[in-house]
């Protein structure tokens, strides 16, 4: 086979596998993936809860049941001694256990998750294009086919254009605020009160005159 046709075929089997997990997690609500990864986390809390027991279970044994021998004429410091070199192999020992059973099961369940992607969480090639899922329910795909429908290029111009209308919208709300502030401040010199054009009517009372209301007294 030319160099050329493995890539068409590779290019059309990716295509038909991303069509299927689209297809499988809009079915499943989820991704067929996910599916495995419970599966391989399930296994794998089980492991540690095995090792851990088994781990527990030598480090409470007696020495004896274990193949160790203490010397009944040892002394106190000895018997320490020999009691440390036992929990050091229990824990050497287990953390190999550990070390290979993780390793087996890395092995073990990626061979499952293969076969399991390629035999069970995939959909027939011959019934892919009619599968209808319960959302497609009352779709009319005939008007897919009207000229005058709107196209994807068009939705996509008109959310880009709603995108910028809104931007606008909020630079103009913006600008809206600052302009009454600015002009909130503006009354305030001239002796206005800011929710009108009524001027303070105890400002020479109180000696609190405005400092530019002589240009609105002028006018």
């Amino acid at each position: 086979m030319l160099p050329g046709a493995n890539c068409i075929a590779a290019a059309t089997m990716s295509t038909s596998n991303n069509s299927d997990v689209t297809l499988l997690t809009e079915h499943l609500t989820y991704r067929p993936a996910a599916l495995i990864d419970d599966i391989v986390n399930s296994i794998n809390i089980l492991a540690f809860k095995a090792i851990d027991a088994v781990e527990r279970g030598l480090l409470a044994a007696k020495p004896s049941d274990i193949g160790f021998k203490i010397p009944s004429s040892a002394s106190p410091s000895k018997v320490e001694n020999i009691h440390e070199r036992i929990k050091h192999e229990i824990e050497n020992g287990v953390h190999q256990l550990e070390t290979l059973l993780e390793a087996k099961i890395d092995k073990n369940f990626d061979k499952l998750e293969l076969w399991a992607l390629r035999n069970v969480l995939t959909v027939p090639a011959d019934v892919r294009d009619w599968v209808r899922l319960a959302h497609h329910d009352g779709l009319n795909f005939e008007q897919a086919r009207d000229e005058h429908a709107p196209s994807a290029e068009s939705v996509t111009m008109q959310r880009r254009k709603l995108r910028e209308t809104q931007k606008l919208h909020a630079l103009l709300v913006a600008e809206t605020a600052r302009n009454e502030a600015t002009i909130a401040s503006l009354k305030a010199l001239l002796g206005e009160k800011t929710t009108g054009a009524k001027k303070e009517e105890d400002a020479e009372v109180e000696g609190t005159y405005p400092a530019f209301a002589f240009l609105k007294d002028r006018g």
